[in-house]
């Protein structure tokens, strides 16, 4: 519990402070410096010791490494960023049983002797540990109440004066319990104040940015009015008003380099009603498979691809129902307040804006002899006799791949007579994907580099050691790894370990397949996370500092290797699809997994938990070959439906010889009789020869890695044989 007691100047004993007598006595005594009662652990000293590594600030976490020393202890790497800020930090650090030693101290604070007898002083109050400010006070005038608590306190000042640490501080405070350790930790941010986050319209104005923020605000408001998005009338008296604010948010480049102010009037959306202020609000999305799709094709044939960004793009819209909203706060406030907006137009925040725009943009497309696929709504396809056109729209964003520069330019003169659009030139950088092109090798390359490197930043791993696996093998995790008892609650309380594993997670779905397993298997311990899943889940980080430069390459097609079908250039589509029986150890169930390869690179990948138990590894396999050419056959009806390539042969691979007699002949026996009817429709699809299935020997099961860990040597042939590659002097 913390409260607030008599504030009062800082003085330097009050920051540097480190315990010198050992925790044996068990008897008090009285303070020299500050005439106060103190357990027997002593009175603090300054301290001068470099920092240890298993930190805690605030909501962050300084990596640990997960070396071990000869004495079986873990290792430290005392390497600290402060990234050359004027910061004072206050930290503590948790340590295992193992390094419980008479070192530890617990805080000044004379109450504590007078609640000894108090039963609330049983256990830490964690709920009265919030966020908190610091300023003009100090870490002395926090009274701590922890009974049989220890905690070191560590701390540090850089180059800031005691003033400049005061006048920009923000403090947070955290405990935690492990064993006989408890954490506090508090950190005051000095430089980075001025760097945070832009929420609200008065913070814009008082930025060190405010110049690009004012510029941004008179451009959006300018876009809102050429629009002629809402017109200003009387407030109506039974009728709704929502409210507005405004958003501000940076645009980035591949690099991470800030190339945009970027300001944006929002409605608030939740206070419309439904049925009265919206209906239907549903709009489709690409795909980011069908996007790899789309880019696997423009390799495999050499397209010409270019990005183009529709500009307020929900403002396009036609907006069907009579929606009165407050005015926005602007740069003059000459407001009539009797006067509210009605919208003419949809704006961002609206439940219906996605979908009016859709719609829009939808006509516009068909207007111009544009098709839309039926298998993926947001391609479009325009096709010639000798040359075509393909189109995929994800809300403002349209990658546009095309037989021609010509052909391409033209298409976006028309866009541009319709709609405000920006041409960005060559696709490079699309939804936190880089794009890289050799035109020469004819390859096309997606990597995430920067997105990698924010993950390690953001969680204090970007000086971990790397590893070339993302998990030990064998991984048997379960719910017994979870915590049983409150200290082991307590210390897990805090740990990012969602934030993580979300942040991972849209990795899997754009570039990183090898990480597909790691992240739905420690998924599955998400509701309650323990000490054991963080360390494999902290591992997952450490692989992927060394695969930060990881790249998914998809190559054109040699037509020493391709013949034409019909004047049709052909293509085979395979699939590799495998199963890990009983895989799960709480559930007994068993693990699908399934990659397609495409251009010499993953198009489609999935690793899944089986909804039902498998009685045999058979069953298991049939199971995933099931899920797998679910998959397959939506990707061969988009490649069908384009009509630019013919399929030449549509196989899976399976490693199970009974799977592959199952579905060739399927027979009602005693092992398969319980089988669920829905898995047996591949046999349908063998019997149609719409598809093939073939045995391949586990050392060529290339969806290996996607059902179970796997060595080394088999997790990078896998990598490898579906176009993952990292630096070649690795």
């Amino acid at each position: 519990m913390i409260t607030k007691s008599a504030t009062r100047s800082l003085e330097p004993e009050d920051v540097l402070m480190h315990c010198q007598q050992p925790n044996n006595s068990s008897s008090t005594s009285e303070c020299r410096n500050c005439e106060s009662e103190h357990t027997s652990l002593g009175h603090l000293q300054p301290y001068t010791s470099e920092y240890p590594q298993n930190l805690k600030i605030g909501s962050q976490f300084f990596r640990q490494s997960d070396a071990q020393s000869p004495e079986g202890e873990q290792v430290y790497d005392r390497s600290l960023e402060s990234n050359n800020q004027s910061t004072a930090q206050y930290i503590t650090r948790s340590l295992e049983p193992e390094h419980t030693s008479g070192d530890h101290i617990q805080p000044c604070a004379s109450s504590m002797t007078a609640r000894k007898q108090s039963s609330r002083s049983e256990n830490m109050d964690l709920d009265r540990l919030k966020t908190c400010n610091l300023s003009k006070t100090t870490l002395k005038d926090k009274e701590i109440r922890a009974k049989k608590t220890k905690v070191r306190l560590l701390s540090d000042i850089y180059d800031a004066t005691k003033d400049e640490v005061l006048e920009k501080s923000t403090c947070h405070f955290a405990t935690e319990t492990e064993s006989d350790i408890s954490i506090f930790a508090a950190i005051i941010e000095g430089d980075n104040y001025d760097t945070a986050p832009i929420l609200t319209f008065k913070q814009a104005l008082k930025s060190k940015e405010k110049d690009n923020w004012v510029a941004a605000i008179k451009s959006e408001f300018s876009a809102l009015q050429k629009n002629h998005t809402w017109t200003l009338v009387p407030r109506p008296c039974h009728a709704n008003v929502i409210t507005c604010k405004w958003l501000f948010t940076k645009k980035y480049d591949a690099l991470g380099t800030p190339v945009r102010f970027k300001a944006r009037l929002v409605a608030r959306g939740f206070s419309q009603i439904p049925g009265v202020d919206y209906h239907e609000t549903f709009s489709p999305t690409l795909k980011i498979t069908a996007l790899r799709l789309i880019l696997a094709i423009t390799a495999y044939l050499n397209l010409e691809l270019h990005h183009v960004d529709v500009e307020t793009t929900f403002l396009h819209g036609d907006l069907e129902e009579d929606i009165y909203m407050e005015q926005p706060q602007m740069l003059d406030n000459n407001i009539d307040p009797n006067y509210v907006c009605k919208l003419n137009k949809p704006l961002y925040g609206l439940k219906q804006s996605p979908r009016q725009w859709y719609a829009k943009f939808h006509r516009f497309l068909l207007s111009i002899k544009f098709q839309q696929l039926q298998s993926e709504p947001n391609i479009y396809i325009r096709k010639t006799k000798t040359e075509f056109l393909l189109l995929g729209v994800y809300v403002d964003d349209l990658p546009i791949a095309g037989t021609s520069e010509d052909l391409v330019m033209e298409f976006i003169a028309e866009l541009r007579q319709q709609f405000p659009i920006k041409h960005l030139g060559p696709l490079e950088h699309f939804l936190g994907i880089h794009v890289k092109r050799n035109r020469t090798l004819g390859t096309l390359s997606l990597s995430q580099e920067n997105f990698v490197d924010n993950i390690l930043t953001k969680f204090d791993m970007f000086e971990c050691s790397p590893i070339s696996t993302p998990l030990t093998v064998p991984c048997k995790l379960s719910s017994e790894d979870s915590p049983h008892t409150t200290e082991e609650t307590y210390f897990m309380k805090n740990i990012p370990y969602r934030q993580v594993l979300g942040s991972i997670r849209y990795l899997v779905s754009c570039t990183r397949p090898d990480l597909s397993f790691a992240t739905g298997y420690l998924s599955r311990f998400m509701e309650n996370p323990g000490v054991n899943h963080w360390k494999a889940l902290k591992r997952v980080l450490r692989y992927l500092k060394y695969t930060r430069d990881m790249t998914l390459t998809y190559t054109s097609y040699s037509k020493a290797q391709h013949s034409n079908i019909q004047g049709w250039l052909s293509t085979p589509l395979h699939g590799w699809t495998d199963a890990d029986w009983g895989g799960d150890k709480d559930t007994s169930r068993s693990t699908s997994g399934y990659v397609f390869l495409f251009a010499g690179g993953a198009i489609s990948w999935r690793t899944k938990k089986q909804a039902t138990v498998a009685l045999s590894s058979t069953e298991a396999e049939y199971i995933a070959a099931t899920l797998t050419t679910k998959e397959g056959l939506w990707l061969k009806s988009i490649i069908d439906e384009l009509a630019i390539l013919k399929i030449s042969e549509f196989k899976l691979w399976c490693d199970n010889q009974s799977c592959i007699k199952i579905t060739k002949d399927p027979k009602i026996t005693e092992q398969n009789k319980h089988i669920r009817a829905r898995h047996h429709f591949i046999s349908e699809l063998l019997e149609e020869s719409n598809l093939s299935i073939g045995h391949t020997s586990t050392q060529t099961m290339w969806a290996d890695f996607l059902t179970k860990p796997v060595p080394n040597a088999k997790h990078w042939s896998c990598c490898h044989h579906i176009g993952l590659s990292i630096h070649p002097n690795r």
